[in-house]
């Protein structure tokens, strides 16, 4: 699991719990350590391990344009959730043309709003800046 706050409540007695913030788009979650096999890919296993842990979802951070569209792949598949942003330590990929990755990420945010994905704070924190 990450490292992330959780939010929690009580059902029938049970602890339950939703994380907010999982970086299942890094590759360490399939078995992939800087750039290395280190293990096979037990992605689906992981998820059901939380879910027995008491995690009823969880929201997969969308760190970048790409990152984001991976995350809501994963959200769409597993039932989960996805946020849709560029975080601050990835600034840099605005540099190019910051109007065009800005349309890019409104438009993967209107496409998907409905679904399973909310812009994240990273994102409108960044846009207000530029």
């Amino acid at each position: 699991m990450s490292t992330s706050v959780t939010s929690s409540v009580r059902t029938a007695g049970r602890l339950r719990f939703i994380d907010i913030g999982v970086n299942l788009t890094d590759p360490v979650f399939r078995g992939q350590y800087r750039g290395r096999r280190k293990h096979d890919d037990d992605f689906v296993q992981m998820l059901g391990r939380a879910k027995r842990a008491g995690v009823m979802s969880m929201i997969i951070t969308g760190g970048s344009l790409s990152e984001s569209k991976v995350a809501l792949d994963l959200a769409k598949e597993h039932d989960l959730y996805a946020t849709v942003g560029c975080h601050p330590t990835r600034s840099t990929e605005f540099e190019k043309d910051p109007t065009r990755y800005l349309a890019a990420l409104d438009e993967l945010v209107k496409t998907n709003l409905s679904q399973r994905s909310r812009p994240s704070r990273s994102c409108w924190r960044m846009w207000s800046r530029l």
